[in-house]
């Protein structure tokens, strides 16, 4: 596996995404085939960027592996290269890093990389990305994550690099300020940006799978019909309807943005609470701990829709119940956020440019009614 695909990420902590064949599929990416396009728009000016500022030939590189990322709290990587193991070694009397010729590489073909950072301290403390001391390993040159900031370097040993652990940002009426220990806050934060690795023009490139469409055929919408659930709900595995909102419009991001919210509460209130998965009719899906039940998000044609799913109808534990509830006031803040909160540098926002508009904003007050509790 890649080290970022599905599988190796799910065993990092607070450490996700979405890579192209997630992001090309309306179920678990882009909502529509404009915004993925938009995206590989977006992806081939970060490979011609990568190449100017190197110094390189146009065409010298080749994408090999593109990754929209996500870091949790606590998310960190510590200093590596990407194309090779090392050790630290004394050479003349210096401490120096050197390639481990005993370990293979999953990635020895790679000869850059580059991150683009997509949000910026607003959202998140710490975070930041860095060189390592070439003899000591430590953060060495720091770069903090701004939004549209791109870095690039190539993927050896002479550039270790890492990323300090993601903290929490505690909002109050003077400044912003971080905490990495347990805090109140408002939204869990997020460290957004899109990785890309390359390799030189000799190698394959990393292929870029077509927009795959809901129907087979025609054009992909925002959610389902109405007209495609099921007219009865008498199956013994069948969800059970917890809420919904109805909505005036959805852009094809909102999925993306719900998908990275989700995947940053899996660790609340304790880590492995909760595992974010994305299933066949099921895109935004959260199993909890005890595998007694399940919520999914369903964006439909006019509205959002949680639903409860059990298998073969036993009842939730009590306490998947009450998390359940504490997780969709959560849910229910980053919806409102979503429909009616400020840009990050406190500007309202363009009603075109939201992703998500509702036609009236007790639409989140009347779903709040249908929780037993309050999120903490």
């Amino acid at each position: 596996d890649n080290q970022y695909s599905p599988s190796a990420v799910g065993k990092r902590s607070n450490i996700a995404g979405l890579e192209l064949s997630q992001l090309s599929h309306p179920e678990t990416g882009f909502a529509t085939k404009q915004d993925y396009e938009r995206f590989l728009t977006i992806r081939e000016r970060i490979r011609r960027e990568t190449e100017r500022s190197l110094g390189l030939c146009p065409n010298t590189l080749k994408i090999d592996f593109t990754h929209l990322t996500m870091k949790g709290k606590a998310g960190r990587h510590a200093p590596h290269a990407d194309n090779c193991f090392h050790f630290f070694e004394d050479v003349d009397g210096q401490r120096r890093p050197k390639r481990d010729p005993h370990r293979p590489h999953p990635y020895s073909t790679r000869v850059a990389a580059s991150i683009l950072f997509i949000n910026d301290h607003r959202s998140f403390g710490g975070g930041e990305f860095y060189w390592a001391d070439l003899e000591t390993g430590d953060p060495a040159v720091m770069v903090k994550p701004k939004e549209g900031r791109m870095t690039f370097f190539s993927a050896g040993i002479e550039n270790l690099h890492g990323a300090l652990p993601v903290e929490d940002v505690v909002r109050n009426d003077d400044a912003d300020k971080t905490c990495s220990d347990d805090c109140e806050v408002d939204t869990p934060p997020r460290r957004l940006y899109i990785a890309m690795w390359y390799v030189d023009n000799t190698q394959p490139a990393e292929i870029v799978p077509e927009y795959r469409k809901e129907d087979g055929g025609g054009t992909a919408t925002t959610g389902e019909s109405s007209d495609d659930l099921p007219a009865a709900r008498d199956d013994s595995n069948a969800p059970t309807k917890v809420l919904e909102i109805p909505t005036k419009t959805m852009k094809g991001g909102l999925r993306v943005a719900l998908s990275f919210f989700m995947l940053g509460i899996q660790n609340e209130p304790t880590k492995g609470s909760w595992r974010f998965v994305q299933r066949d009719g099921i895109p935004l899906g959260m199993i909890f701990q005890d595998e007694s039940a399940m919520f999914s998000i369903g964006l439909r044609e006019d509205s959002i829709v949680v639903e409860r799913h059990t298998d073969h109808g036993k009842r939730p534990s009590l306490f998947y119940q009450l998390q359940e509830s504490v997780a969709l006031h959560k849910v229910l803040d980053e919806l409102h956020a979503l429909a009616f909160g400020k840009g990050d540098d406190g500007q309202d926002i363009a009603d075109e440019d939201r992703l998500l508009l509702l036609h009236d904003e007790s639409a989140i007050g009347e779903a709040r009614k249908k929780l037993p509790a309050r999120g903490a």
